[in-house]
């Protein structure tokens, strides 16, 4: 799952990754008070670098369709850095923008539970999906919406609110429960928000009071530094 992070802890887990940090880097990162600053991430043991409609990755242990949807959703169109997950055919991505939706909160929110769920429908290691769900929460980073069969989960950043995983046991599936906990993810958001999805979720996702926003950027995958 996919965090933004401040400059200082950019800087800090970069230099424990490779000792030293490209000048252009530090150059780059000053300008992070100012509105068109830099903005970073972390991924897992990854950190992006965004400048603009570029980001430098550093690290590998990312999952590239969650990285590709949300490189798509900030209009990225530069790549550069550890990016040899992401090569090969990127699907075309819809980003859709939510209306609003009445529907009861979700009151009940099991991290744990959410986090194995995250871990069996999208891969991944369950023990380490839980403690960033944690610090996100903690950190008042994002909200978690779930109930005893699924769960989703509603990012807050500078960028606004994404939508980053909506996750329902198999066995629950086209019975209603993904549209309660979308609906009511939309309902609780301060602002507007957003998802990234593929066309065949584009039905589902209308059903929740999204509507087509616009489509993913092209992505040029090329090596090297911003």
């Amino acid at each position: 799952m996919i965090s933004e992070i401040s400059r200082e802890c950019f800087l800090d887990n970069l230099s424990k990754k490779r000792g030293n940090i490209p000048e252009k880097i530090k150059a780059l990162s000053a300008l992070a008070a100012y509105s068109d600053g830099p903005r970073f991430f972390k991924t897992g043991p990854s950190l992006l670098f965004i400048f603009g409609k570029e980001v430098l990755i550093f690290g590998n242990g990312y999952s590239p369709l969650e990285l590709k949807a949300f490189l798509s959703f900030l209009g990225i169109t530069s790549i550069g850095g550890n990016c040899e997950k992401l090569s090969g055919e990127m699907k075309e991505l819809i980003v859709m923008l939510a209306k609003g939706a009445d529907t009861d909160n979700c009151i009940k929110s099991d991290i744990l539970s959410s986090a194995r769920l995250f871990s069996s429908v999208f891969g991944g290691n369950a023990d380490d999906i839980y403690p960033d769900l944690c610090i996100r929460i903690n950190k008042s980073a994002g909200r978690l919406f779930s109930t005893e069969n699924g769960a989703c989960f509603l990012h807050t950043s500078s960028i606004g609110n994404l939508l980053t995983a909506v996750a329902v046991k198999e066995d629950f599936r086209g019975k209603g429960e993904g549209s309660r906990l979308v609906k009511s993810a939309v309902n609780a958001a301060s602002g507007k928000v957003f998802i990234v999805c593929e066309e065949s979720k584009r039905g589902f996702y209308e059903k929740c009071g999204f509507s087509i926003y616009g489509k993913s950027a092209e992505v040029s995958i090329s090596g090297g530094d911003i």
